[in-house]
């Protein structure tokens, strides 16, 4: 239920002095607006319908009302800003009609906070930090109704992940992907993927592009809108050659005294992502390739570095935020930090030191960083209740980006968002 219903108290309105929003105004689209700025214009009038009870149309032409709230794309903002304008009337201007839209949910915010239909004059002007803030669904896997993805996009999410390992055997799961593609684009929301292949070919074999084209470069064909895709050691391994692994999958390998490729920063890595960058990029040339070094965050920095300093810089980094941190937890006891927790505020070392490298090589740099509200600590719980833990999580995340370089989050995995 994206809009609580009753949120005006009447207290409040008796002594509101600002700029009220009656049954008098309307909404302002534009006649051309896309799909994402008209579902925020529908968005807002259900919101005072249900929220404020105030009865107000969406129309193109409000000349024939008293006041407006006016909708709008203006390109001199910078990228990713809106800006609320409030006299007489109101008017929410964004970037893009994704950054329009998010003026329109923070307007919500502000008069839930009143607790009444306005706000005080003024000007209201924000910008996103981070893009992509990914979230797994919080109702099962893969499942998002219309409503979900509208909460999805009011919390500020602009990004999901979905599963595609069926997505090429079978017509109406490829079908189904592309249909959470398309609504979730709708609300402002893009849809990335993890790889879910069997990589049985090296780069440097002679039929290592037929091999992966048959598979990652299909699944863009059939997926074309997909956003991204996400490769993570123990489901990416391929036969590599690097002599210090076994060159094995983990499941043949688990007796050897040598590392499965997924768990070791192997040298030829760089030429593993490079070619299935070049396969994915043949048939949707704008999809992201991100390389989540989770796998093998335990090591010592000098090996990971080095393998971050070969992969090419149109790949994106990925690191876990707070994994790995050593702890003396009692007089002679040592515990590791492990991933998915809010025991440990972060960042960890080896986040920090991925994430400088990337800053360092100009690399694009997102984070696994749990921030959707809920870790591995208490899986079985909707929202982990720790909010001042919380806080001190979000200013961590910030500074890392200030300190070194962070874009984009993963702010869960498989737990999801509210509702989980």
């Amino acid at each position: 239920q994206v809009h609580k219903p009753g949120r005006l108290r009447q207290a409040a309105l008796e002594d509101f002095r600002g700029t009220r929003v009656a049954d008098a105004w309307c909404i302002a689209c534009p006649k051309d607006a896309g799909v994402v700025l008209r579902h925020a214009a529908e968005d807002l009038r259900e919101y005072f319908a249900v929220s404020m009870g105030v009865d107000i149309p969406v129309v193109t032409d409000p000349a024939p009302y008293a006041q407006a709230i006016r909708l709008a794309v203006d390109a001199a903002l910078p990228p990713r800003t809106f800006r609320i304008h409030i006299r007489e009337g109101i008017a929410v201007a964004g970037a893009d009609e994704r950054a329009a839209a998010q003026g329109c949910y923070a307007l919500e915010d502000e008069m839930n906070l009143n607790e009444v239909p306005g706000l005080a004059p003024g000007e209201i002007v924000r910008t996103a930090r981070f893009t992509p803030r990914m979230i797994h669904s919080g109702l099962g896997a893969d499942l998002y109704p219309d409503e979900h993805l509208r909460a999805i996009a009011h919390a500020g999410m602009d990004a999901i992940i979905v599963g595609t390992g069926r997505a090429l055997a079978s017509p109406d799961a490829c079908h189904a992907v592309n249909d959470v593609i398309r609504r979730a684009a709708s609300f402002g929301i893009d849809v990335y993927t993890f790889s879910f292949f069997k990589n049985e070919r090296h780069p440097s074999d002679l039929d290592a592009w037929a091999h992966y084209d048959a598979m990652h470069g299909r699944l863009f064909e059939r997926c074309p809108d997909l956003k991204g895709i996400i490769f993570v050691g123990e489901s990416c391994e391929f036969p590599s050659h690097d002599p210090r692994t076994t060159g094995r999958d983990y499941h043949s390998s688990k007796d050897d005294v040598k590392p499965s490729p997924g768990w070791f920063p192997c040298d030829d890595y760089p030429e593993f992502i490079s070619l299935l960058r070049d396969v994915i990029h043949s048939h949707s040339p704008g999809a992201e390739i991100v390389f989540w070094s989770y796998n093998w965050g335990f090591l010592d920095a000098g090996p990971r570095l080095k393998l971050i300093e070969k992969l090419p810089t149109d790949v994106v980094l990925m690191a876990t935020f707070e994994m790995f941190e050593e702890f003396d937890v009692a007089p002679g006891v040592a515990e590791t930090c492990t991933d998915y927790t809010l025991w440990s505020i972060g960042p960890g070392p080896y986040f920090a030191s991925e994430s400088e490298a990337a800053r360092k090589r100009g690399m694009k740099m997102y984070g696994m960083t749990n921030t959707g509200g809920n870790t591995w600590d208490i899986g079985v719980v909707p929202y982990l209740p720790a909010p001042q833990a919380w806080l001190k999580r979000f200013r961590a995340v910030v500074e890392a980006q200030e300190d070194w370089r962070l874009d984009g989050l993963m702010e869960s995995h498989t737990y999801g968002y509210w509702p989980s």
